[in-house]
């Protein structure tokens, strides 16, 4: 436990204690003072649902896990509305690391994490992600799955109206895009944190003077990690290519594409992959038994049989190590839109500075 966790928790268990040597209103306001110092009433409010243990999800049905799959999302989003400027505003300027809202909105974040977002040609880590300034949300379809213990992969549809990457300088279309997140339990700070997310939001228009200005700082990954993500994933697509990709999942992965299909089920993939293809500017962050990997591939694909148009587009993978010491998959996130903002694309005026 840690120290912060660990000052929460003694004076928790203090404030039930009856203290005859002050009066108790000041004892009430003493303590609610060191409270709110420590921030313990602040991270209980906002991290409720983030913080149901594994031992409880574990006993959950279906429903009972996307239900809670619904309110940890609404709790993460919730969060994220606070960061930037009041609601209907468009800012064009660059968020702050030290900004309460962007300390908070990190904390959501796993310190070993990978970030990859439809417009970023790169991935991003806790260091290098900043929250988009957005207003109100609007979240459906929620699926939770729970592949292994203390891991829980969320898949699901966001609206957010009014979004702005404050660091591209770029407006987000606001419509409906998939999700894709991988949940990973900090027994230490006693919550569930980020540890690969896929964002497929795409960009309506740019602040104007701001696009191509500002860019996201780039992460220089472990050498290690890279060496055995890269292991990880020649694996998979040659059983995938061979037709023995049951042997390399684990029950309860997750299939999200940039169109918004999905898969959450038990069954034949119907995208895969047909052919071996040069898999560029692969990254990759190990943390425990979990392993994210994102790269950029010219293959083609097949749906149904069918050939879906080819590109250079973002994958985003995520693999378990089970106790028989095999890195099985969890969750995927196959990217088709576009990374920046077009040539042509009008700008928006700022409303906010």
């Amino acid at each position: 436990m840690s120290v912060y966790k660990k000052y929460c928790s003694v004076i928790e268990r203090f404030s039930h204690m009856r203290i005859m040597l002050l009066p108790t209103a000041t004892v009430s306001g003493v303590l609610a003072g060191i409270f709110l110092g420590l921030g313990c009433v602040h991270a209980d409010d906002k991290f409720k649902e983030l913080g149901t243990p594994p031992e409880q999800i574990s006993g959950y049905s279906e429903q009972e896990l996307n239900d809670l799959g619904r309110r940890m999302a609404e709790e993460v989003y919730a969060v994220l509305s606070e960061v930037g400027t009041s609601t209907g505003k468009i800012t064009s300027q660059s968020l702050s690391d030290d900004d309460q809202s962007v300390i908070t909105a990190r904390s959501l974040v796993a310190d070993r994490a990978l970030i990859q977002n439809a417009r970023v040609s790169h991935g991003l880590t806790k260091t290098t992600y900043l929250p988009s300034d957005i207003d109100d949300f609007n979240i459906q379809d929620v699926v939770l799955t729970r592949p292994a213990h203390g891991v829980l992969v969320a898949s699901y549809r966001v609206a957010l109206p009014n979004r702005t990457d404050t660091v591209t300088g770029t407006v987000m279309k606001g419509e409906f895009m998939p999700r894709l997140t991988v949940l990973q339990w900090n027994d230490e700070l006693r919550q569930w944190q980020v540890f690969s997310h896929a964002d497929f939001d795409s960009p309506m228009a740019a602040v104007c003077n701001k696009v191509q200005e500002r860019s996201y700082a780039r992460t220089t990954f472990d050498l290690q990690d890279i060496i055995l993500g890269k292991s990880i994933i020649d694996k998979f697509v040659k059983a995938m290519i061979e037709e023995k990709l049951p042997d390399h999942v684990l029950k309860g992965y997750q299939y999200v594409y940039a169109s918004g299909e999905r898969k959450t089920e038990d069954g034949p993939v119907r995208t895969r992959i047909t052919k071996n293809v040069d898999r560029i500017n692969l990254e990759a962050v190990k943390s425990g038994r979990l392993i994210a990997i994102r790269y950029d591939t010219k293959g083609v694909l097949t749906l149904d049989n069918g050939t879906v148009e080819p590109g250079v587009k973002p994958r985003l993978f995520t693999f378990y190590l089970g106790d028989d010491d095999k890195w099985r998959f969890i969750a995927a996130a196959v990217f088709s839109v576009t990374q920046k903002v077009a040539d042509h694309t009008d700008c928006i005026a700022a409303t906010a500075e």
